[in-house]
């Protein structure tokens, strides 16, 4: 707990004066607790105290993808982690019938397409060289 009497983050990732915090918030109903996120960038005040700001610069969003994909990470474990078994099996059944292979497998399907399937400038020979 800190000095205003809340619990803190349970976990914070950081680029440079760019942070992520994640929270652990109590859940309602037979739920239980889920978790949320804030984004923030640290600063200085002129008084030398650190603040944080809600307010990103252009260089900061380019930071961004790579704290959210590994806070998305955190949360995904800490989720699973909280899970009973009978809860992983039922996902994992949702899962086989509606994921067929995982997004990777439809990517590769797509690309495979992609390859076999001739473009216009392939079949049609008067035409030139795309510019």
């Amino acid at each position: 707990m800190n000095a205003k009497g809340t619990q803190g983050p349970i976990k914070v990732f950081r680029d440079n004066a760019l942070v992520l915090k994640v929270w652990e918030q109590p859940g309602k109903d037979d739920k239980g607790p889920f978790l949320t996120s804030t984004i923030g960038r640290t600063y200085r005040t002129e008084g030398g105290e650190w603040a944080e700001s809600r307010n990103l610069s252009r260089a900061d969003l380019l930071k961004l993808p790579a704290l959210t994909l590994e806070a998305n990470r955190f949360m995904r474990e800490w989720q699973k982690s909280r899970r009973s078994p009978s809860q992983d099996a039922s996902a994992s059944e949702v899962r086989d019938t509606t994921d067929k292979g995982g997004l990777s497998a439809q990517r590769d399907a797509a690309f495979s397409k992609a390859d076999s399937t001739p473009s216009p400038a392939q079949t049609d020979k008067t035409r030139g060289p795309e510019r």
